[in-house]
């Protein structure tokens, strides 16, 4: 899910594998927000649940915003790398012609290759 449909999560609409473990991640959610403090130790069920909502409303979105933003480098510079780090394989298949290598594999080799940079550079 991305960034902008976690400000409207709730716990209530979480998915578990199976729908008898909701119980054991209410207590786990209700535990953790006690012993962070959020809520008193007294509070009803309700309470936590609340309290984690809306942490996950506010500051979920903030990390993910910035987790997603600290990019040593960007989409296109990683791709482009990516595309010639593939390159060497592509001349050792060009250099396996003159040694027996099958005209079939270096043609499947260089579609690979060509549908590689077709289908990503341009998301760049």
């Amino acid at each position: 899910r991305s960034g902008q449909h976690i400000h409207h999560e709730d716990s209530e609409n979480c998915v578990c594998f199976l729908d008898s473990d909701r119980p054991l991640v209410y207590g786990s959610i209700s535990d953790l927000m006690r012993a962070k403090g959020v809520v008193p130790e007294d509070a009803g069920e309700e309470a936590p649940l609340q309290a984690f909502d809306e942490t996950v409303r506010t500051t979920l979105p903030l990390a993910f915003a910035s987790s997603m933003s600290r990019r040593a480098f960007s989409y296109r510079d990683t791709i482009l790398v990516g595309a010639f780090a593939m390159l060497p394989e592509f001349f050792d298949s060009w250099g396996g012609l003159a040694h027996g290598v099958p005209m079939r594999y270096f043609a499947v080799k260089g579609l690979d290759f060509l549908v590689w940079v077709l289908a990503y550079i341009p998301l760049s």
